[in-house]
């Protein structure tokens, strides 16, 4: 008997074998699981039927001794779950086998908290399960039914994918040929393209949440997952489209800025996915969430060839990839239709040069208003870049033990030797059949004979592919992308950034001793039993001196280009000015309680003042010197930070909960949000898209302005924080007391220590 056929033999032998234990879960339980791939087993089994583990001579172990809840259990009286997928914080995969007929479901099983968030979280995915059931497209996982737990637990049934995620099919093999990868994308487009159709925008795009199944006859088929977060153009009274919901890396710059979303930030995402494809990593890399959501807002997508310049290209590729992923929405491909449109396009280009060659047996060169490209295509397929190409395919081998399959964090790639394919093909019983496209007679291929995207189109073939050799290692990717800092608060940092400052810092003579930064930068110092307060440029330059009045105990200072504000004990508020000229009282509390906390915007136009009675004050440009607005009452205030233009106000109470204004209309909140401890300092970032905001557990912590995420979490250990604030360039800083000297670092600097100890 051929290899082929005892493969197909054994596979056989496996299906029956399952069948027939399929059938006993309906007359008894299992009472044991594999320790080695978490599935449950009859204790008299001599092996496991998942991945073969023989077992041990003391027997396997109980799932009574096992922590997970529903392993081995039966929900809904229906669906035995059977082996555990994946695991995540809040949720978890499994594969379920239903008691009623012969059929196997992925189960996600979610805890979703007691109160209203249990309610949402179940109102959330009956909305998924109800917007795919409006969907009849194959590459769309099919969603069955949500079922109530017990103990603040919900079920969502669908359809289980014997395949790998995209994630682990590219980490197996470091990239993907052209061919595959356009192939692959394709089908997601098309899913993907319904759904935008029905008004549904995805928002999560990524690897992890796209499936790869191995048909029988070697093809693969996509399905796109996790609908989860699914909104709908137009919708009201469920959830907006405004905010950060995604994955960093394959997030649109509108996600990471927390705008508005339409069906092009899926496009965006999907560039980011099909250059994961072609390159082994997304567009944007690094250690630092903040940073990544940075570049995808603001630095241009680097080119194919530039990541992997030992591969070619298509110059056509290129373009389609460099507008997809345009950081402007009206610069990508106005939906869908238009990449799949292009996708086409790039198929007819590579089927002309291959009847050519077949016609006259030798290179031909494609016409210019078809391709800027000159690579040589293999004739036996259309939609093949030739052996001599280095997109070709690729070469050596390993075999996956068991093909992984979708959870909520599988990010492994997969470890174990297999044949020349990631799947085994022998596993699967589902058939579908890949049509090539048709071989056209004669006369030169156009654009605008390709069928528009409503009409059938068929799928370009493409070919099994085989991975790495276990000598060829995948690329490494940079450890962090640093953003240039301007050249003052590089200048500042530098001088003063080492781990003991030099004898030129300035010195801190108290522990109580109050500090202040600007953006400028400019830094200010105030010893509580002194009237004089030092001003710096530089922390290594001399000070400026300003001479307060006697008698007011100062709790607040802010910086403004001309000026000082100060906070005092008995409610007063009063500037000095930082030329010397003089000091003048701006107002007072009504009940003569403590200011402790002062701001002011860039340009010293607009002052807000928070008192320990809980209430706000704004004095805004256009009004009189007397003229001061209360905002609001509340628990005593902690700290206040106005961005440059003025546009918000963040307020931290003693409640430890951050209120973010919006300036043009003040009168309340726009969003409120918890913080694990009291807050000592805030600064916002020019931009207006980030808070840092320092905690008393010695952190300061990056919150986007808009949503309240936090995105990044700096530890910067025991050294005392003075101030907060952001370069030019929106780079975090922090104004430290440090071996009794005053201090100034990037805190992206501590972050990168902290990671690397």
């Amino acid at each position: 008997m051929s290899d082929q056929g005892s493969v197909n033999g054994a596979a056989q032998t496996k299906r029956m074998l399952m069948e027939r234990r399929r059938r006993e879960f309906r007359t008894r339980l299992p009472e044991c699981l594999c320790g080695n791939c978490l599935s449950v087993v009859f204790a008299e089994e001599e092996s496991c039927l998942e991945c073969e583990s023989k077992r041990q001579d003391s027997g396997w172990p109980a799932l009574r001794d096992f922590p997970d809840p529903w392993l081995g259990k039966v929900i809904d009286g229906r669906y035995l779950i059977v082996k555990q997928l994946g695991q995540g914080s809040s949720a978890a995969v499994y594969r379920a086998e239903s008691l009623s007929i012969s059929r196997q479901f992925a189960v996600k099983i979610i805890s979703t908290g007691q109160g209203r968030n249990s309610e949402h979280v179940v109102e959330r995915l009956n909305r998924e399960v109800e917007a795919l059931g409006r969907l009849r497209n194959p590459h769309i996982i099919s969603f069955y039914e949500v079922l109530e737990l017990p103990g603040f637990f919900v079920a969502a049934l669908m359809d289980f994918i014997d395949g790998l995620t995209l994630e682990a099919l590219v980490h197996a093999r470091g990239f993907l040929s052209v061919a595959r990868a356009c192939t692959l994308l394709r089908q997601i487009a098309n899913g993907l393209y319904e759904a935008h159709q029905a008004g549904m925008i995805h928002r999560d795009l990524k690897p992890e949440n796209i499936m790869v199944e191995r048909l029988p006859a070697g093809d693969d088929f996509v399905y796109v997952l996790d609908f989860g977060i699914v909104q709908f153009d137009n919708q009201a009274g469920v959830n907006m489209t405004h905010g950060f919901i995604g994955t960093p890396l394959y997030a649109s710059p509108e996600q990471a800025g927390a705008g508005s979303v339409d069906h092009r930030s899926d496009i965006y995402s999907l560039g980011a996915v099909l250059f994961f494809m072609l390159t082994g990593r997304p567009p944007f890399v690094s250690n630092n969430v903040y940073e990544v959501l940075k570049m995808q807002v603001r630095t241009p997508a680097p080119r194919l060839s530039d990541v992997s310049p030992e591969k070619h290209f298509p110059e056509e590729l290129e373009d389609l990839v460099r507008r997809m992923l345009a950081k402007s929405p009206g610069d990508r491909p106005t939906d869908l239709s238009r990449v799949i449109d292009e996708l086409d396009h790039l198929a007819l280009i590579n089927q002309f040069e291959a009847q050519l060659q077949e016609s006259s047996g030798m290179h031909a060169t494609v016409p210019a208003q078809l391709s800027r490209s000159s690579q040589p295509f293999d004739p036996s397929n259309p939609f093949r870049p030739s052996q001599s190409s280095d997109i070709g395919p690729e070469t050596g081998g390993h075999e996956l033990s068991e093909p992984s399959v979708r959870s909520t964090n599988l990010g492994r790639p997969p470890a174990s030797p297999a044949p020349e394919s990631e799947f085994e093909r022998g596993q699967h019983d589902s058939a579908a059949t890949i049509i090539g496209i048709a071989a056209r007679e004669g006369g030169h291929p156009k654009r605008e004979s390709i069928p528009t995207p409503r009409e059938p189109v068929e799928t370009p073939l493409f070919v099994r592919q085989i991975t790495p050799t276990q000598g060829q290692p995948l690329r490494p990717l940079p450890a962090r992308i640093t953003y240039a800092v301007e050249p003052l608060a590089s200048a500042v940092s530098t001088a003063v950034a080492a781990s003991n400052p030099g004898p030129e810092a300035p010195p801190v003579d108290s522990s109580k001793t109050l500090g202040a930064c600007s953006q400028t930068p400019l830094f200010a110092l105030l010893e509580p039993d002194s009237r004089t307060l030092r001003i710096f440029g530089e922390l290594s330059a001399a000070p400026r001196t300003v001479t307060l009045a006697q008698g007011l105990e100062v709790r607040a200072l802010a910086l403004t280009p001309s000026h000082v504000v100060l906070g005092h004990d008995d409610g007063t508020l009063s500037q000095c000015a930082l030329d010397g000229s003089g000091c003048e009282q701006l107002f007072q509390d009504v009940r003569q309680v403590a200011i402790s906390a002062v701001g002011s915007d860039a340009h010293g136009r607009i002052i807000v003042a928070g008192s320990r009675s809980g209430r706000l004050y704004m004095r805004a440009a256009q009004r009189a010197q007397s003229d001061w607005t209360r905002l609001r009452s509340g628990e005593p205030v902690q700290c206040v930070a106005l961005s440059a233009g003025g546009e918000s106000l963040a307020v931290a109470r003693d409640s430890t909960q951050i209120e973010i204004y919006q300036m043009a209309t003040p009168r309340a909140p726009a969003l409120t949000f918890d913080v694990d401890a009291a807050v000592t300092a805030m600064a916002i970032s020019p931009d207006n898209y980030l808070l840092a905001a320092a905690l008393e557990n010695n952190t300061v912590v990056l919150f986007q302005v808009l949503t309240g995420k936090a995105v990044m979490t700096i530890d910067h250990k025991d050294r005392r924080l003075l101030g907060l604030y952001f370069s030019a360039m929106s780079t975090p800083m922090a104004f430290f007391e440090q071996d009794g000297r005053a201090a100034v670092e990037d805190l992206q600097e501590i972050a990168a220590r902290s990671r690397a100890n």
